[in-house]
């Protein structure tokens, strides 16, 4: 459920939704949305100074919380490195 939502406020942001897609990591208390977009939407999602993507982890954490769960919503970053800490 809180994908969905999460999906739908996404996939309204954009003219083309077929570029949105978006990967769920779970444990067992604790759930990681990884968002990927367009190269060229990223700095849409991100926001000015960031108050997009704080916006939506805030939505996502008070939801994932009704749920008793931990939730993390990550935006894809195709240069980051995955052994990084």
């Amino acid at each position: 459920m809180i994908k969905n939502v999460l999906m739908d406020i996404v996939r309204n942001m954009f003219a083309n939704t077929d570029e949105v897609v978006i990967e769920e990591q779970r444990g067992e208390l604790a759930v990681t949305w990884e968002i990927h977009v367009h190269p060229r939407d990223v700095g849409q999602i991100i926001g000015k100074g960031g108050q997009t993507i704080i916006a939506l982890r805030h939505v996502v954490t008070c939801m994932a919380r009704n749920h008793r769960l931990r939730a993390t919503v990550e935006i894809y970053d195709p240069h980051r490195d995955p052994n990084a800490a």
